[in-house]
């Protein structure tokens, strides 16, 4: 059994003449990130391991 998260964070961007930039609001101020983890965080934190789900191995659906 292991404890594990997976996590994405996501900026929203744009892309001029071929190069990527990160979008930004009306006063210049970088839009925040969009964060998705597989188990709830209950922060935007992966480093709080009390929270992750269980992965389960076994044998018994094992393809041999």
């Amino acid at each position: 059994m292991w404890r594990l998260n997976f996590s994405r964070v996501q900026w929203q961007h744009q892309i001029e003449k071929g190069i990527y930039s990160r979008k930004q609001d009306s006063s210049g101020n970088l839009l925040p990130e969009n964060n998705w983890v597989w188990t709830e965080q209950s922060a935007i934190a992966m480093h709080r391991p009390e929270h992750w789900g269980y992965l389960f191995f076994s044998e018994k659906y094992c393809i041999k």
